[in-house]
């Protein structure tokens, strides 16, 4: 939702402008406000965890737009208006992936030269012992494949989504 308010914001002008450096360093600021909370929250439920003996669970973000509706419709909201044209959200799959895994073109590549907020989730699960469930890559292979995981607006998970989250979680528990 941070990232989604980013768009609408003034902040987001170099991105839109496709100013590359400008883009980084304002959405280089969103994400060390998110990596100070992730931070910051992780390390309390880190001592609930530890008191109850609990196991936390980090999970990576999936970039809805490259959802293959999402590219021909655009993001269609519940009552079925389109609020970002298909337009709109070709532009924003780069920044989605900017964003979620740094200045990389292709996810399933880790050459990040710029720490994006799923590099993030990662690090922190890693300092506080959580055991990490990427849907980042297993997203995107879906959407690669045209398998739709998303409802129309290009956020939620549908069925099929929250499946593959749960067997990947499942998946996550059982390496451990």
């Amino acid at each position: 939702n941070d990232l989604l308010n980013f768009i609408k914001s003034p902040e987001f002008a170099p991105c839109a402008t496709g100013d590359q450096a400008g883009c980084q360093a304002a959405l280089g600021a969103v994400l060390a406000t998110y990596a100070d909370n992730l931070d910051r929250t992780m390390a309390r439920m880190r001592l609930l965890a530890n008191e109850s003996r609990a196991v936390m669970v980090a999970r990576t973000q999936y970039n809805g737009f490259v959802q293959p509706s999402c590219s021909v419709n655009g993001a269609i909201d519940k009552d079925g208006q389109v609020f970002l044209p298909a337009a709109q959200v070709r532009g924003l799959i780069n920044l989605a992936f900017l964003a979620l895994e740094g200045a990389v073109q292709d996810p399933t590549v880790l050459s990040d030269p710029f720490p994006g907020l799923n590099d993030i989730m990662r690090a922190k699960a890693k300092k506080y012992g959580a055991v990490t469930v990427d849907i980042a890559r297993p997203f995107l292979l879906a959407a690669q494949t045209g398998q739709e995981l998303l409802i129309r607006d290009c956020v939620h998970p549908n069925d099929a989504g929250h499946d593959l989250i749960t067997d990947l979680t499942i998946d996550a528990f059982e390496s451990r």
